[in-house]
């Protein structure tokens, strides 16, 4: 019923009520069979901590499938293959995608997560690293670095100010900063949270705080950081009816296409 909500939301804003009729039917669809709904509704997803959670995920988090990977990773890689020669530090490195990519281009990577640091030098190559990744405002840094990335990680820091201090603070001036993370079209509006199946079968949410594009710009600002480039890869039709189970192809094609669903920031240390 929220999709239907939605998508009439977004049929009436572009003016394309002839479409609202099927939209309406399928609220009314939706009531009529409330209370099955409730009963399918009531099983208890439980909500894990950050590192409990991705310790878990990490079985299945590089899969195919992940949708929002398939969307963030090109614009990511494209970004990183502009960086400039130097060290890189990756800021919660969970399971070590980026890295990887970084390491097999020769560059030299520093990791950093809550519970680990590393070095990976392009003489010690690893494609199973599983570093779980939380962020790096839980350990202070010592590393000064010429560029650096953080990828889909901040959307689980309610703070985002010392996150991004800690950024400003081991980045050397002129070096970059990539941060990709979970569109707030996503977070704020559509209320999707980082979910995933575990390899029972089951459903779990990892905790998620969701913020605005100001949230990080102020947050960069104060950190002396500056905005350089900013990205918003938004779903087609044909990845929407990809990805759309149980039915649900046509309400989430006009719910959901030509939403972004990731934002890709790079910054500038000035």
């Amino acid at each position: 019923m929220g999709l239907d909500g939605v998508a009439l939301l977004r049929l009436h804003g572009a003016f394309r009520g002839g479409e609202a009729p099927q939209r309406i039917t399928g609220i009314r669809d939706t009531v009529a069979n409330l209370d099955d709904l409730r009963l399918a509704a009531s099983r208890d997803d439980p909500e894990l901590e950050i590192i409990d959670g991705y310790r878990l995920w990490s079985a299945t988090y590089d899969r195919l499938g992940n949708l929002l990977i398939g969307m963030e990773e090109p614009v990511v890689r494209e970004l990183l293959n502009q960086l400039a020669p130097g060290h890189v530090l990756d800021a919660a490195c969970g399971t070590g995608r980026h890295l990887a990519y970084l390491a097999g281009q020769g560059r030299l990577v520093t990791v950093s997560t809550s519970r680990a640091r590393c070095s990976l030098s392009p003489q010690r190559k690893s494609r199973q690293l599983a570093c779980v990744g939380e962020t790096s405002h839980r350990s202070r840094l010592r590393t000064s670095s010429s560029s650096e990335w953080c990828a889909l990680a901040l959307v689980h820091v309610h703070d985002l100010r010392s996150v991004f201090a800690e950024f400003g603070r081991v980045l050397q001036p002129g070096g970059r900063l990539v941060v990709s993370t979970l569109h707030p079209a996503f977070t704020n509006m559509i209320s999707w949270t980082a979910w995933f199946i575990d390899q029972t079968g089951r459903r779990s949410f990892v905790t998620t705080f969701p913020h605005w594009h100001g949230d990080y710009v102020a947050a960069a600002f104060r950190a002396g950081l500056r905005v350089r480039q900013l990205f918003e890869p938004t779903l087609s039709e044909e990845t929407v009816v990809g990805i759309a189970r149980d039915g649900f192809g046509d309400v989430s094609v006009a719910a959901l296409s030509g939403l972004p669903i990731a934002l890709v920031w790079e910054f500038e240390r000035v």
